[in-house]
């Protein structure tokens, strides 16, 4: 019954040429930019739930710039902080480090699997991670999660040298990589025990590998992950220190933090004294803007198409009010005026939302050649479709509905 009006619907649709491309039209839109921007969408959530493999609760990080007498010498400076903070109740661990996980502050050198001689360059495998330099073993303070080897040791620390061009790369001797460098540099077997080189020259042992370890900026989901750290004391004027509050009780809380560090040396400037969590926030607060744009645009554009398909469907029904009545005079049920309006609907709907499919994977290609998106996997063209289908019946149905009452 429902295959037979198939031939006769298509009649009707040619000699409603107008209506039916108008309609087409918008659910070819809506399929091509819902497609798309859902794609964006998810992009964003994903960032905005993104695992910097800390555990950031409990997690204090003050920023400070040494000014004056302090700058001369910000090794023995950066010293005393560490060891007054270590002191301060509420405080379980302190590190100073250089940057953290989303501080926007990212230093990256050049890694090799073997030491380059000449210009013997074949086989080579070259990375170039987000190097994380810490005045102490900072696994356990950061909350990372260690999967083989161990955290740095305690007398493997030497000075990070900023002044000569951070020259203590060179002297590093340990490393603690994320699983995602491991496996970068290492595609073949475990990391521990073997050995990487800064610069392709300088060997540096690696003792650890942590579950995960994002990077102070983020690029792209691929390389988020490529990261490690390395026994360089920092000491630049400008440092950061990650404090861990020591639980069961009362933390030492930002300002507190503040504060301490104001008492050593007035003189010094507090860039910034906040939570980890605020810290993510201020970072991801562009792409959390971006989501919400994201979605209200994906929302709207449902609204409006759902809105225009049902007052194309009512006018179009309407229009045919006389036929229905003869329809139904001939012994036509309600069900099957409705059906008819239904299968006309979803015949306009799988049509357009064919073509919207071509023209969102074109959007994005182009968009792709310009700006750094993702690619539109098959999931988001088939759930474009799929949404703009459905929308199309539900907002057909009530137009089938009145349409089916008459010629009673």
């Amino acid at each position: 019954m429902i295959f037979s009006q198939i031939p006769l619907i298509a009649r009707s649709l040619r000699r409603n040429r107008i209506t039916a491309l108008v309609l087409s039209v918008q659910m070819m839109v809506a399929t091509a930019c819902v497609a798309n921007l859902t794609s964006l969408l998810m992009d964003r959530l994903s960032t905005l739930g993104l695992d910097t493999g800390m555990q950031e609760n409990g997690l204090l990080v003050v920023e400070a710039e040494f000014i004056g007498d302090p700058a001369r010498n910000p090794s023995a400076a950066i010293a005393t902080d560490v060891e007054t903070l270590h002191r301060t109740p509420g405080v379980s661990d302190v590190v100073a480090v250089g940057s953290l996980p989303l501080s926007g502050r990212n230093w990256t050198a050049g890694f090799t699997d073997r030491p380059i001689e000449g210009d013997q360059i074949e086989g080579i495998t070259e990375v170039e991670p987000s190097v994380y330099a810490v005045s102490a073993p900072a696994v356990r303070l950061l909350g990372l999660e260690l999967i083989a080897g161990r955290d740095l040791s305690p007398d493997a620390f030497v000075a990070m040298r900023s002044k000569d061009g951070y020259a203590g790369l060179h002297s590093a001797g340990e490393a603690v990589l994320s699983e995602a460098m491991a496996r970068r540099i290492f595609p073949g077997g475990s990391a521990v025990g073997r050995f990487i080189y800064a610069d392709a020259r300088y060997p540096v042992r690696v003792v650890g590998v942590v579950r995960r370890l994002s990077r102070p900026v983020l690029r792209n989901h691929e390389d988020d992950g490529l990261s490690l750290m390395l026994p360089l004391v920092p000491d630049t004027n400008r440092v950061m220190y990650a404090i861990r509050e020591s639980t069961g009780g009362a933390g030492i809380g930002a300002n507190n933090a503040r504060e301490v560090l104001f008492q050593l040396d007035p003189t010094r400037s507090i860039v910034s004294s906040t939570t980890f969590g605020e810290l993510r926030s201020d970072y991801l607060r562009h792409d959390q803007i971006m989501a919400v744009v994201f979605l209200s645009a994906t929302l709207a554009l449902l609204l409006v198409t759902a809105i225009g398909v049902y007052g194309l469907s009512s006018f179009w029904v309407r229009r045919r009010y006389r036929q229905i009545a003869i329809r139904r005079a001939l012994g036509a049920r309600r069900v099957d005026v409705m059906v008819y309006f239904l299968i006309e609907n979803l015949m306009l709907a799988a049509a357009s939302t064919l073509i919207g499919t071509a023209a969102a994977m074109g959007i994005n290609l182009l968009v792709a050649k310009h700006y750094e998106v993702a690619r539109l996997g098959p999931s988001y063209l088939l759930a474009g479709a799929l949404v703009v289908i459905l929308l199309g019946q539900v907002a057909a149905f009530v137009p089938a509905w009145r349409g089916a009452r008459q010629g009673r």
